[in-house]
Formats: structure tokens, sequence, C-alpha cells
């Protein structure tokens, strides 16, 4: 059986590195969707270990992906009146990647089921990523992805009213996911009507992790609201010292050399 996955992982490891050309965000995507085939077939029984997870693997593209600075609270303030120009369909999507932080595929997995008025939460139990235009529904991407994420008050005005069953963002039908090319349309009606400040869903999620910084909570708070499974992904991607905050900080390091 070792043998057996450590064949497969060199199968892999040659397949990843074939496609080097290509930008990192598209292997990081096929590598979650390739582990979570894997996860099923494991299962299943018909593994024992899932080979798309073993660490000799990474990412071989030198095409990085650009990390954007989180937005200012003033930026954000512009955005949330915009919202209400949008159709429902688009209001959602927006409002939930704005208000939670959740990641462009947990939000396009939330069902009305999942939302829980009486305890003000939403509980994270999807991931959908895309595969030839299709939408694969899959797990979260780790396993502090699952998780509740509490509802603040101006999400569940925009969520009012609530339906019953269904995906709150979904395609052809409440039952089903809407397709990678049903997404852009979407995304291009968004850009078209509200201005985002270039802000992409992971901008805001870097905008939810500063602003639960700035609000003084602590670093395992941040990490359960975002789902993140370690300390130091949480700070360096997630959270960014405001640059005022960082004046006041060193304004009161000398206050206390001059006491």
């Amino acid at each position: 059986m070792a043998h057996q996955h450590s064949h497969a992982v060199s199968i892999l490891e040659i397949w990843y590195r074939a496609d080097d050309d290509n930008q990192y965000k598209y292997l990081h995507d096929m590598r979650v969707f390739l582990a979570q085939i894997m996860d099923s077939a494991l299962r299943d029984g018909l593994i024992s270990v899932n080979p798309a997870k073993d660490h000799r693997i990474f990412n071989p593209s030198k095409k990085q992906p650009v990390e954007r600075e989180a937005l200012s609270v003033d930026s954000v303030k512009e955005i949330i009146p915009m919202l209400w120009k949008l159709g429902r369909h688009d209001r959602l999507y927006l409002a939930l990647v704005i208000f939670t932080g959740m990641r462009r595929g947990e939000v396009l997995g939330v069902r009305w089921e999942d939302i829980s008025v009486d305890k003000n939460l939403i509980q994270v139990n999807r991931n959908i990523t895309y595969t030839n235009n299709q939408p694969f529904i899959g797990t979260p991407k780790t396993k502090s992805g699952y998780r509740s994420v509490p509802i603040l008050p101006d999400l569940l005005t925009f969520l009012s009213p609530l339906e019953e069953t269904g995906y709150i963002v979904f395609g052809a039908d409440s039952e089903t996911p809407m397709t990678q090319q049903a997404f852009r349309c979407m995304m291009k009606r968004i850009h078209d009507t509200v201005d985002l400040h270039g802000a992409t869903a992971h901008v805001f999620r870097h905008t939810m992790g500063t602003m639960l910084n700035d609000a003084a909570a602590d670093v395992k708070t941040i990490q359960s609201i975002l789902g993140q499974s370690d300390f130091k992904t949480t700070m360096d991607r997630y959270v960014h010292p405001r640059e005022n905050k960082k004046q006041e900080a060193i304004q009161r390091v000398g206050s206390m050399l001059q006491e």
C-alpha cells in the first residue's frame, strides 16, 4: 500500500510540474479539486491515504498571486448602501462576502438551511469549486473551514426575507449551484453597478480579518471566524495593521519612554 501511495504521489508531482506555466491559483484550485475527489475515495475505502495532500507535492508556478491590501472601513461603508442597486441574487452574494469573511466557494455553497436566526449563526458546510464550467460541491478547504460565522445585523437585513431551503446563490434552480460562466456574468453585473474599489472576495476576506483585528478580537477568534487553521496564516495573510494604528502604537511607545 505504501508503494502504491508513493507511485500515486509521483504521478501527481509529474502532472503538477508539467503545468508550471499556469497561474498559481489555477494549480492550487486543481489540487484542491483532486484532494476532494480522493477524500471521497478514502471514505469509500478505495485508498488508505490521500496522495493529493502529500507534503512532497508543491505548487511550481512562479506566477504567484498578488496580495492586495484590505479595504479601508470608509471604503466598505461606501459600498454597503450600493448593494440595494443590485438584484436580490447578486445582492445576497455580495452581502455574504462583505459581512462574513467567507471564501468565495463557501459563500456559493451556503444554503438557507445553514442559517439559524435564533442562534444568529451561519454554518459553513460546503465549498464550491469549478471544473470545465461545472460546479463541484465539496467540503471546506480545511478542517477549520467547518465553522459557524456570526450574523451581523446589517447582513440579516440583506438576507430578509429568509427562505426555507435551497442555495442562497444558485444556478438553474435553487438546488443547483451556479456554473462558473453564470458566476462571471454575475460579477460583471456587480462591477457594472457597484464600485468595489478593486476588491475581490479574497480582498473582502482580508478586510474582515483586519476589521476584526481593529476591533481588538483575539487571534483565536479571528481564526475561528475566517476558518483558518494556524496562527501564522491568520496573521500573515488576513490581519493587516492600519497605518494609523501603527502611528498610534509608536506614539504610545514614545510616551512611555518620556514618562
